[in-house]
């Protein structure tokens, strides 16, 4: 029986809702889930563990982008979003507006709102035909003050 493979994609929308699909699906894609733990030291007891609250979820990648995404044999992405500078601009862009963004992973249950902590890319091993990029996403939780409506209290009637 042949075995089917899902399409795995990498997809990102910026804060303008525009969405791209990085031209190659990362050989490993790494998510985070930490909490945050004390370690405390009791009497009689020793050390135990606190468990603490959910720290923020983190989306990890490291993968390359051929220096001719359009020529190259190697690109997965149902939709091709341009040449190599055109990804490169993007992510740039993204870690400059220093707005949150949609991160999706097809056919997985990942799917989160997060900011592009940091964005690395350059040549590895002389070879100038790829770059070899990674990209850390850091969970984004909204937060601020709350606006409270306040009831107004009603006066009585004097008798």
């Amino acid at each position: 029986m042949a075995s089917s493979k899902k399409h795995i994609g990498f997809y990102i929308t910026n804060s303008l809702k525009h969405t791209i699909e990085l031209p190659l699906t990362p050989p490993e894609i790494k998510w985070s889930y930490e909490t945050d733990d004390e370690t405390v030291k009791i009497i009689n007891l020793g050390e135990v563990n606190k468990v603490g609250n959910n720290k923020l979820r983190t989306i990890e990648i490291s993968s390359t982008f051929p220096w001719w995404i359009k020529k190259s044999h190697l690109p997965n992405a149902n939709k091709l979003y341009g040449e190599t500078r055109s990804y490169v601009n993007y992510l740039k862009n993204i870690v400059n507006r220093k707005k949150p963004v949609r991160v999706v992973v097809s056919n997985t249950s990942i799917s989160m709102q997060a900011t592009l902590q940091k964005f690395e890319y350059g040549f590895e091993n002389a070879q100038a035909d790829t770059y070899a990029y990674s990209l850390k996403f850091v969970e984004y939780k909204k937060s601020g003050p709350k606006k409270i409506k306040s009831k107004k209290k009603k006066k009585k009637k004097k008798k």
